[in-house]
């Protein structure tokens, strides 16, 4: 029991990490766009974790122009 629980604090911890990067990545995209600078080691998770933030927020703001724009 007591190691289920270890690994689900664990997961939990990992999670809140993996969010954070992603955040940033889409916090990255809103103040800078494309010129926005990841700041996590190549070849690490959080690196990736950032860019999938960037790229999501990247996408939802053309989709958001796009649909602003047909509306108009």
């Amino acid at each position: 029991m007591e190691a289920t629980i270890s690994r689900l604090a664990q997961a939990m911890i990992s999670a809140e990490t993996e969010k954070r990067a992603w955040n940033a990545g889409k916090l990255g995209y809103r103040e800078k766009g494309e010129i926005a600078m990841n700041p996590f080691p190549p070849g690490t998770a959080d690196h990736n974790f950032w860019v999938d933030g960037f790229r999501y927020e990247k996408k939802a703001s053309t989709l958001s122009t796009k649909g602003s724009q047909a509306r108009s």
